[in-house]
Parts: C-alpha cells; sequence; structure tokens
C-alpha cells in the first residue's frame, strides 16, 4: 500500500472524471477539459526531454505497471461512456504517452546499467 501515495493524484482524477460523467455540468467539463490538456503538455514535455527522462529513470516509485493501464483505460472507458468523445480521445493520447514515457525510462534505465 505503499505505492497509493505516489498514484494519489491519478485516483482523484479517476474519481473526478467518473463525478464529471455522473453529474453531467458544464463548469466540471470544462474543469476537466483544463485539467486535460494541462496533463496532455506535461506528457509532451516530458516526451521529448531526454535529461527529465533521465531522472525519471532513477526514481522508482513501486507502483506496477499494469495499475497506470488500469487507471487510463477506466479514464478513457467513463468519458466514452459519457459520451466526451474529444475528452475520450485526449485521454487515449495520455494514456499512450505515458506508455511511451514510461518505455523511454526503462530503456535509460537499461543503458545506465550496461554502462556500469
Amino acid at each position: 500500500m505503499k505505492f497509493l501515495r505516489h498514484v494519489a493524484i491519478d485516483i482523484i482524477i479517476t474519481i473526478f472524471i467518473i463525478i464529471v460523467v455522473i453529474v453531467k455540468s458544464t463548469s466540471l467539463d470544462i474543469t476537466l477539459a483544463i485539467i486535460t490538456v494541462l496533463l496532455l503538455l506535461a506528457r509532451l514535455s516530458l516526451l521529448g526531454n531526454k535529461a527529465l527522462g533521465k531522472q525519471l529513470s532513477k526514481k522508482q516509485t513501486g507502483v506496477p505497471e499494469w495499475f497506470y493501464h488500469v487507471l487510463n483505460g477506466a479514464n478513457v472507458v467513463l468519458l466514452l461512456i459519457g459520451q466526451l468523445w474529444l475528452l475520450a480521445a485526449a485521454w487515449g493520447v495520455i494514456w499512450y504517452l505515458s506508455w511511451k514515457t514510461l518505455r523511454a525510462a526503462q530503456a535509460s534505465a537499461a543503458n545506465r546499467k550496461r554502462k556500469r
């Protein structure tokens, strides 16, 4: 359960998406859109920044990879159920970029081990 503090924000965002889908409020939709754009920009900047990728590869959180896939998949499915098509597509891209960033961090960690 130690890894829960590393995924607290991810869990909170998933809960917020559930609330957005259930309540169907324009202000909540806009708030989620802003959060989504910010997260998408953050993921894009991580992917393009090699130095930050190296730092990420050093920081191991102990969170299983499948946990992120479950959360991201749930976010996409929930948004599809709520018929928020663009947000669902954006979360699909976030999911892909998260996977891509994780792979880059793992490759960087493997390269560092080989150099030792």
